[in-house]
């Protein structure tokens, strides 16, 4: 086992304020460590069609068409709580397996939503991809995840406001 050298980045999955996070070699080592998962094939799933659907159809509408035909391997809980700063490791392994293309990048830009300049960065690196078909359903699953909670709980979170809006564009742009 590797015991890792840096901090987790939050203390929660999300962020209320921009990290400063070091320059770019930081961006780039997270970006070729997602690029390297995702080119591993494994049967394990990390986020299954079915649930991705339920969740969605749930909280949105049972028209959402939820098809996604590309899947790669994915860590599958990319949060700011996963990620280590300054020297990056990826923390918490155990959901690790299949999910759409890019679920990962879309996991941690949905994180990034209170802080609107963060949320670009994310958009900017990892724009390759971002703004798929895949990624638009995988951001809207935490979107939808979000809105679930508040409403079984009645509570707002900072991440409520804007995963509403993110989920009212998503569902915009998948019609």
């Amino acid at each position: 086992m590797s015991r890792a050298t840096g901090l987790a980045v939050s203390a929660t999955g999300t962020v209320d304020q921009d990290p400063n996070l070091p320059a770019d070699w930081w961006w780039a080592e997270l970006r070729r460590a997602l690029a390297a998962l995702s080119g591993h094939h494994t049967d394990r799933a990390c986020m299954r069609h079915e649930h991705l659907t339920g969740r969605i159809r749930e909280v949105y509408s049972d028209t959402v068409d939820t098809t996604i035909t590309d899947w790669a391997c994915a860590h599958g809980d990319i949060g700011w709580a996963n990620l280590t700063d300054p020297t990056l490791t990826l923390l918490d392994w155990e959901g690790w397996g299949r999910a759409p293309v890019g679920y990962d990048a879309a996991c941690l830009r949905s994180a990034s939503l209170p802080v609107p300049t963060l949320a670009a960065r994310v958009l900017t690196e990892f724009h390759d991809v971002l703004d798929t078909r895949a990624d638009r359903l995988s951001r809207l699953m935490p979107s939808a995840n979000v809105e679930r909670a508040r409403r079984r709980s009645g509570k707002t979170t900072p991440l409520t406001a804007p995963a509403q809006e993110a989920a009212r564009q998503l569902l915009a742009s998948l019609t």
